[in-house]
């Protein structure tokens, strides 16, 4: 075995034409040269001496000492020769690779010397093989031919990868004769294009210049070059180009788009700067393509990864190009860009079944001295609404947490924020949102002027489409930009700040326009709604249950029976923002009441009519921004029109007086959507459409009637649209006429024009008497009967024709741009009637769940009460087979403002305050609640803290979470909050656990905020409060039934789960132990610790009362001081 020796050497250049295969290769002596591909183990059979120096010497006239001969070992995965092999070493056995790849190099100082002439010199001789890698012109260079030539040898591609190009020749038959091309052509490859790829690999090794046949072979083509310029100017997306039927991505987004995609990778450079190694290799680009139908399908399964995607196409045709006689590509550019949170289908009008609308927010702060004032602004590009807020928060940054649970934010952009900022926000990195940390881009005072500046110069720009005949109200520009610069002045200069950095980050989805509209800003909370903060909406899973974090079982899932989009996104904002106003929540109540009782009545029929519209109108609010934007189809746009004529219809057929109701706020609702019924706006601009080519979008590329039929001529009139048609006419006329005189010269009176595929125009000759068509006729293709031909004149006119077609869809598309103007015009108009649309359904879906069996109209009060009969958990209650049990609930601000609520384990102590908390977010929507009667008092925040959870991302334990709610709920209590506490101090030892439990009750009892408490305990100690606070706090617990235990000591329970007075002392662990099962010697165990530890706590604490109550006997006997506070907490214990 020779042996290794290793100098640390490495050759980058070679290891990569070596990979392995399944079986070992041997080479026999006299052997065959291996060149690269052999994979797997290879054996030479025979020693390795240095007799080849000695003949490479004589034949080369190179001095023995400047050849060297190594025999080198290549791994397939490393970067070069891991070891080197001593060549003279003795060898009796055959030299293993253990997998790797042997080669034995002879080189001379012309190896050095590497350029363009090189070539494989082999010689047969009697020796080991011997690989030579030199440059010598005087090799006799059909030595190879002669070796392969011999009757045992014929070559064998072992992988004809096209990104390494591996060979290798084996001992085989001599080729068949049928073969010999193959076998010529693989040895040309042999003695030229490996050596051209080593010599290339070795120059970019090295740094060095490319040759010039290599340089030709880097060229793109003009297309790709085009492609790999757009590339290099937006290395932030992955770009879609458009080539004819299909779309391709290339180079690097390539490679991604078809790893995600899973589509074939058809091989090639993969950057668009060769700064990859093996891009020398490709004169082209690497791509993937799929067919134009699948753009949307595959665009959201790559926005699915957080990408930003580029849509190319080309914008300018053919018949223009030739008409202009422009040369050169055809113009291509970025006509759409998308990103998850700003991503539109031009092909989707109805809702996407419960696909979260996502936000795009930004974030920015100003330190204070313990706190901070965060600052942000968010759009929800999908619907236009632009939400803003400004407040202060603490280190745990949990009101910014409570505004990220709200939104829902599918990008955010930081702003100067501080790090712990920063870490709150990327902790919704996990649930897929986007995370962007940005610095200021000019000083603070510089954002108002350029935010100014940008209104200027966009909204105060000429509109287009303002002529209309309807006699619109709508404000004009100048109005809209009185309103928007008015109200920004009004906002801090950190919320300008937000809104010109979204503002520029929104311009490259060309979205920017939904900040034109003062409509769309509205404040993220008001002194008219209630904000529920996160762990209010988690903890009663307002929107999703904590099982499998799905909407069933939450409270969404309950009130939700909207019919339109714009009614679920509004239902959901009233669900997480109760009113606070009696006045306000009065009318909710009033219009759900009204509602019902005309549904019940004879007056049925102009609601149920109405439901059933809304059930077939598209999502008007999404259709109506994207008209904003500019974004929107042409079939999209007229089937808005449509639902916007059919909806007002309905009311147009109807008398408002024969409506009654009481509400105010429905009596506006009806009186806003009878008035837009009144206008002729919708009727005016849905009848400057043709209906047929606007719905039958489905037609072809060559048809185009869907462009150059969809306005109707006999309504409205577009010159450009006019002018060229007029000119299609007269080249039409121009081209029967020609057709006559060829009628002539054919001596063929019924001669016609023939259309074949795309190609129009054609006259057809039979193949007999083609002699007697001129010369000049040119010849577009022909059958075995038939030749067709386009004369020169009809040419001439052809090309005229296409061009003016293409000018005619040019106008349209100019046109409608033009006609979406005019109706954006008209937004405020179609906003207003979206809002109440979405409005009335709100309210039918509250009247929905208000209308089922047992369900009361909640009363409301001024004073801070609570007084439920026979209340029920409603979504409890829809999950369950079984009959719910109904409990009651009675507290107010001056008698039973805290209830301490113990009991056993499972007991139903959670479900019950969840069920308290969750009738009083119905009853503050405008929903009536499952109760026999609820009389209530308007609260304005509902604090929950509950369950056990740490906080890995923030690196928070579980009683750091606990405190931290904890805190946040004793710094935002008021007198009219509702606080739930459920195991206060679980997450600690017993003793702080019940020091601080006793300490946060007692705050929350006797300070000046005194808010309604219900506070769920495993700590009986706590019973004490109420004693110490006689009608301000009492115990409860839920009702249970011990039943005895035959078999073991400890006795069993029945649940009730009914609210009964009073303190339990036990909490009945092992009674939930045996109902997960746990074995029954374990529990007996159990048992036992606990009934020692129990006495002696209890022996503890009588001792303790006992040398207490000795002092205070010793204090009356001496006629000393008695300390009156100590006799009174020495009786309330004497039950120890």
């Amino acid at each position: 075995m020779a042996k290794r020796k290793s100098d640390g050497k490495t050759q980058p250049t070679i290891s990569r034409f070596f990979q392995r295969s399944s079986s070992p290769v041997r080479i026999p002596s006299p052997p065959i040269e291996v060149l690269s591909g052999l994979d797997g183990e290879i054996q030479i059979d025979g020693p390795v001496e240095g007799a080849n120096v000695t003949e490479i010497s004589s034949k080369r006239n190179v001095p023995p000492e400047e050849i060297s001969v190594e025999l080198k070992e290549f791994d397939a995965m490393s970067d070069g020769p891991s070891t080197e092999l001593d060549p003279n070493a003795a060898n009796d056995d055959p030299l293993e690779s253990n997998g790797q790849v042997l080669l034995l190099v002879v080189s001379t100082p012309e190896f050095m010397e590497v350029d363009d002439h090189e070539y494989l010199d082999m010689e047969a001789t009697e020796s080991p093989a011997t690989v030579e890698l030199s440059r010598s012109a005087k090799t006799d260079s059909n030595s190879l031919d002669a070796y392969l030539s011999k009757p045992d040898c014929t070559p064998a591609p072992l992988n004809s990868s096209l990104s390494s190009r591996n060979f290798a020749y084996n001992r085989a038959k001599r080729p068949d004769p049928v073969h010999t091309s193959f076998h010529d052509a693989f040895v040309r490859k042999l003695k030229t294009s490996f050596f051209e790829l080593l010599a290339k690999e070795k120059r970019y090794q090295n740094d060095e210049a490319p040759s010039k046949k290599e340089k030709l072979a880097k060229k793109l083509t003009p297309m790709q070059q085009q492609v790999a310029d757009l590339k290099k100017a937006n290395m932030d997306k992955l770009l879609v180009v458009q080539l004819g039927y299909k779309y391709k991505m290339y180079a690097q987004d390539a490679v991604l788009a078809a790893r995600i995609l899973g589509f074939m990778l058809i091989p090639g450079k993969v950057t668009v700067d060769d700064s990859a190694p093996g891009d020398y290799q490709y004169d082209a680009m690497a791509y993937c393509s799929f067919p134009v139908e699948r753009l949307h399908i595959n665009v959201k399964r790559l926005l699915g990864h957080n990408l930003k995607i580029g849509v190319v196409e080309q914008t300018e045709t053919a018949a223009i190009k030739a008409n202009t006689k422009k040369s050169g590509l055809f113009k291509r550019e970025i006509t759409h860009v998308y990103t998850n949170a700003t991503y539109f289908d031009d092909q989707l009008m109805k809702g996407e079944g419960g696909k979260r609308d996502d936000y795009v927010l930004v974030v920015t702060e100003v330190p204070m001295s313990d706190r901070v004032m965060i600052s942000l602004v968010a759009v929800q590009p999908l619907t236009g609404e632009i939400v803003y807020d400004e407040f202060e928060d603490t280190f745990i940054r949990d009101e910014l947490q409570t505004r990220l649970k709200h939104l829902q934010p599918g990008e955010v952009i930081l702003v100067e924020v501080s790090a712990k900022t920063e870490k709150t926000v990327r902790g919704l990195e996990s649930q897929g949102t986007k995370v962007e940390k940005r610095g200021l881009k000019m000083p603070r005072e510089g954002y108002t002027n350029e935010l100014i500046t940008y209104y200027v110069d966009t909204m105060r720009a000429p509109e287009k489409g303002k002529e209309s005949s309807s006699k619109s109200q709508n404000p004009t520009s100048s109005e809209k930009f009185t309103l928007i610069h008015d109200f920004l002045m009004l906002l801090s200069d950190s919320l300008r700040i937000c809104c010109l950095e979204l503002i520029i980050y929104l311009q490259e989805f060309r979205l920017d326009s939904a900040f034109w509209v003062r409509q769309n800003f509205l404040p993220f909370q008001n002194l008219s709604h209630m904000v529920l903060n996160g762990s209010t909406l988690t903890n009663l899973e307002i929107f999703q249950n904590q099982t499998d974090f799905t909407e069933k079982g939450s409270l969404l899932w309950l009130l939700d029976h909207t019919r339109t989009a714009p009614g679920a996104r509004m239902l959901r904002r009233w669900i997480s923002r109760p009113l606070v106003s009696r006045e306000a929540i009065e009318n909710r109540l009033q219009a759900v009441q009204d509602i019902m009782e005309c549904l019940s009545s004879g007056g049925q029929g102009f609601w149920e009519a109405l439901t059933a519209s809304m059930k077939k109108i598209p999502d008007l609010e999404k259709a109506l921004i994207k008209v904003h934007y500019g974004k929107t189809s042409r079939k999209e746009l007229y089937l808005l029109l449509r639902g916007f004529n059919e909806l007002l219809q309905l009311f147009s057929k109807h008398e408002r007086q024969d409506i009654l109701v009481k509400s105010d706020l429905l009596s506006q609702l009806l009186s806003t959507l009878f008035s837009a019924s009144e206008q002729e706006t919708t009727q005016e601009l849905l009848q400057m459409i043709y209906s047929p080519a606007a719905i039958d979008d489905k037609m072809t590329n060559d048809d185009n009637k869907h462009v150059v039929q969809y306005f109707n001529a006999h309504y409205c009139q577009w010159d450009g649209i006019a002018a060229q048609e007029a000119e299609i006419s007269r080249v039409e006329q121009l081209l029967e006429a020609e057709l006559v005189k060829l009628r002539v010269f054919l001596r063929r009176p019924s001669l016609k024009y023939e259309s074949v595929l795309k190609d129009s125009y054609l006259i057809e000759v039979r193949n007999t008497n083609i002699k007697t068509v001129p010369h000049d006729w040119l010849k577009i293709g022909s059958t075995k009967t038939v030749s067709r031909f386009r004369p020169p004149e009809v040419s001439r006119l052809y090309k005229s024709l296409q061009y003016h077609r293409e000018m005619l869809i040019s106008e349209c598309n100019s046109a409608y741009v033009e006609f979406m103007a005019m109706v954006d015009s008209h937004f405020d108009y179609f906003n207003g009637i979206v809002r109440s649309v979405a409005t009335l359904d709100c309210l039918f879906s509250l009247t929905a769940v208000s209308s089922a069996t047992d369900y009361v109209k909640p009363a409301f009060v001024d004073s801070q009460t609570v007084d439920i009969r026979q209340g029920r958990n409603p979504i409890v209650e829809q999950l369950s087979l079984s009959a719910y049990v109904a409990n009651d609930i009675a507290m107010a601000s001056d008698r039973t403002r805290a209830m301490v609520i113990t009991g056993p384990n499972m007991g139903g102590k959670s479900s019950y305050v969840r069920q308290v908390a969750i009738l009083v977010i119905m009853a503050q929507i405008g929903c009536y609640v499952p109760a026999e009667s609820a009389t209530m008092g308007v609260f304005d925040a509902i604090l929950i803290r509950m369950g056990a959870q740490d906080n890995l991302m923030k690196g928070e334990s579980t009683f750091m979470v606990e405190m931290g709610e904890c805190c946040q709920i004793l710094q935002n209590a008021t007198a009219k909050s509702l606080v739930i506490l459920d195991e206060v101090g679980r997450g600690t030892g017993t003793t702080d656990g019940v020091s601080l439990a006793y300490s946060i009750l007692d705050y929350l009892v006797d300070s000046d905020v005194a808010p309604l408490v219900l506070f769920i305990t495993h700590y009986p100690s706590l019973h004490v409060f109420e004693t110490k606070y006689p009608g301000l706090v009492k115990n409860y617990h839920m009702g249970y039934v011990e039943v005895p235990n035959e078999d073991s000591q400890w006795a069993t329970i029945t649940f009730l789960y009914t609210l009964e007075p009073g303190i339990v002392s036990n909490s009945y662990g092992l009674n939930v132990a045996r109902l997960a099962s746990i074995p029954t010697e374990i529990i007996d165990k159990a048992y036992m610790v606990s009934q020692e530890m129990k006495e002696m706590v209890e022996g503890k604490k009588a001792r303790r009362w006992c040398e207490d109550m000795l002092r205070v006997l010793q204090a009356v006997t001496k006629n000393s001081d008695v300390n009156i506070e100590e006799v009174k907490r020495l009786h309330e214990s004497m039950d120890i």
